[in-house]
């Protein structure tokens, strides 16, 4: 999570922060590639008052998170064939391919949705 006051960063081995530097999404590039590799997909939101910490605006004093990003464990990409599942647990593989094919073989739901 990227702030007005510096970068958070939480992995599986603890939390940590950092101070805001001349250079904040590189900041956020080196954590990204120190969390995740060189292999990965970041999912996430980047508020509008990001524009103005990266030209030099003035940020407004409430303003806490500009940048959220976060690397999943396990993702799903469903197309028309099947789905795609990308992990390293076979089990997650497994048990995620199940629910989203079987989900297709349900009665069809009633209603407004």
């Amino acid at each position: 999570m990227l702030g007005p006051d510096g970068l958070t960063v939480t992995a599986p081995t603890g939390t940590r922060h950092e101070p805001l530097g001349a250079d904040p999404l590189g900041q956020v590039s080196a954590a990204l590639a120190e969390v995740g590799g060189t292999v990965w997909q970041a999912f996430g939101w980047a508020s509008f008052e990001l524009a103005h910490l990266l030209h030099g605006g003035e940020l407004p004093a409430d303003n806490r998170t500009l940048l959220h990003l976060l690397l999943p464990l396990h993702t799903a990409h469903l197309h028309p064939g099947g789905v795609d599942v990308d992990t390293a647990d076979d089990a997650v593989a497994r048990a995620w391919r199940d629910a989203i094919l079987g989900a297709g073989h349900a009665a069809p739901r009633t209603g407004r949705r």
